[in-house]
């Protein structure tokens, strides 16, 4: 255990068992066989959890197309609502592109479609691994299959990918009519409650 003072107080920090013995094994590894020890410590960085599928996600991914794509990285699943041209939701780090539900809605009102994926190793997507590379490579053959783009709305390690990918994807934009503010804020708010702060880029 680790304590802590804050304000005169003490604060015990427990360590889960899991997480203690992974360092001693780690530890153990890197003195009898430290390149083994690597390559284990890299996969299992990128492995990333699974979760399972809430009522809300079941409802929202109910009432889409699904499509599978097939990638450098294996079969993607992909969902689209509505018509028009297209905005990207891309989740974050162990989530699932059903996270970001709350905002298919306002999406689609304002004569856009949304299109969410599941990026590889997450969700219904293959594979057991993940990283920022396979996030944009999935994100990029999202924005080839389902564009013209309009906008992409990411979380965390989606953030990250969609940065790089707005960095080449300025040839396959196109405009449709703003989402109202009201109508955004409140898809927003819904989703902070279960996703965290999402960053949002408007592109004309």
């Amino acid at each position: 255990m680790n304590k802590t003072s804050s304000a005169g107080r003490d604060r015990t920090v427990r360590i889960p068992p899991m997480v203690k013995s992974l360092r001693l094994a780690f530890r153990a590894g890197g003195l009898v066989a430290p390149s083994l020890a690597a390559r284990a410590a890299g996969a299992l960085f990128r492995l990333a959890p699974r979760h399972r599928t809430s009522d809300f996600e079941r409802q929202v991914l109910g009432a889409a197309r699904l499509r599978f794509l097939e990638t450098a990285s294996g079969r993607l699943a992909t969902w689209r609502w509505g018509d028009g041209p297209a905005i990207l939701l891309v989740h974050g780090w162990g989530s699932r592109g059903a996270r970001l539900g709350s905002f298919v809605e306002p999406i689609v009102a304002a004569g856009c479609s949304a299109v969410t994926f599941d990026a590889p190793g997450h969700g219904e997507s293959g594979g057991r691994l993940s990283s920022l590379p396979q996030f944009l490579e999935a994100l990029s053959a999202v924005a080839s299959a389902y564009g013209p783009v309009r906008a992409v709305v990411a979380h965390s390690m989606g953030g990250a990918a969609r940065l790089r990918f707005l960095e080449t994807a300025s040839g396959r934009l196109a405009t449709c009519p703003p989402l109202s503010a009201s109508s955004w804020s409140n898809a927003s708010s819904e989703n902070l409650d279960s996703a965290g702060t999402s960053s949002t880029c408007l592109l004309a």
